[in-house]
């Protein structure tokens, strides 16, 4: 019968002591592998640096609304009025964009592609119920307004004269000097009853039903899917009329993306300044 042959290597034991030696080995070939990436590897995006990106955002459903890409936008009939696109810049971590999508760029490298999910709270937001608002159609406005000197001069960007028509900027509304003081200026309304005017903000025209000596009265005639933008302070709130009724219009203030949750594609395309 053969004799066993024994064996010539005898298996180590791994002590407690053993094995911290080799977990410590283990992190700092880990440790090396990762410094050798960031020395060798590209440079990557990072909380306040200037940066380029491209991106593609997506409803739920799909749909695309909105891109930097004008290739994209020429094929969706949404976006088709979005021409010589650019990539867009900003700085990370300055709180241009939503938070979530500026975090989505760090750590990215040029020409990395990204794909980030954002739920409506990380988006913006839920949809606010005080922010639909109801605006009565029949409107009623002073027929004259007086502007202390400085304020005309500051509007019109030109010295007031009795019985002279002033365009009001950026409004298809005139105004007539009817009175000057040593620091006022009373103007009248340039409006005629049946006729329209556009109210500021509004993106339509309304009809003058009647003036008198004090009033004039106007009825709102907004259509589904116009705009009204509502000064607030330093800034500007932008609605959809999404009703129209014999007496009532409503107008939703919230952001066109309330409620919603979205995902974007996002490619760095330029590190501008570390």
């Amino acid at each position: 019968m053969a004799k066993k042959v024994k064996k010539s290597v005898k298996q180590k034991k791994f002590t407690p002591k053993v094995w911290i030696i080799s977990a410590i080995v283990l992190v700092v070939v880990v440790a090396a592998i990762i410094v050798g990436l960031t020395v060798t590897g590209k440079p990557t995006a990072q909380l306040n640096d200037t940066v380029k990106v491209d991106y593609i955002g997506y409803l739920a459903d799909g749909t695309v609304f909105d891109t930097s890409i004008s290739e994209v936008a020429a094929v969706h009939d949404n976006l088709a009025g979005k021409t010589n696109l650019q990539p867009l810049e900003f700085v990370i971590g300055e709180g241009g964009l939503l938070p979530k999508f500026e975090d989505a760029v760090v750590g990215m490298n040029v020409g990395q592609t990204k794909t980030v999910e954002l739920k409506a709270e990380d988006a913006y937001g839920p949809v606010q119920d005080n922010l639909i608002i109801q605006v009565p159609r029949e409107q009623k406005i002073d027929r004259y307004i007086t502007l202390n000197t400085s304020e005309f001069k500051q509007v019109f960007e030109a010295d007031p004269e009795l019985n002279k028509v002033y365009n009001v900027p950026g409004l298809d509304w005139k105004l007539k000097v009817v009175e000057l003081k040593a620091d006022s200026v009373k103007s009248e309304n340039v409006v005629t009853e049946s006729g329209t005017v556009q109210m500021p903000g509004a993106s339509w025209k309304s009809t003058i039903t009647k003036i008198d000596s004090t009033k004039i009265y106007l009825q709102q005639t907004p259509k589904i899917g116009d705009v009204l933008a509502l000064p607030t302070g330093i800034s500007v709130m932008r609605g959809v009329v999404t009703n129209v009724g014999e007496v009532n219009f409503t107008v939703d203030m919230n952001h066109p993306l309330a409620g919603k949750d979205l995902t974007f594609k996002i490619t760095l395309v330029e590190l501008v300044k570390k």
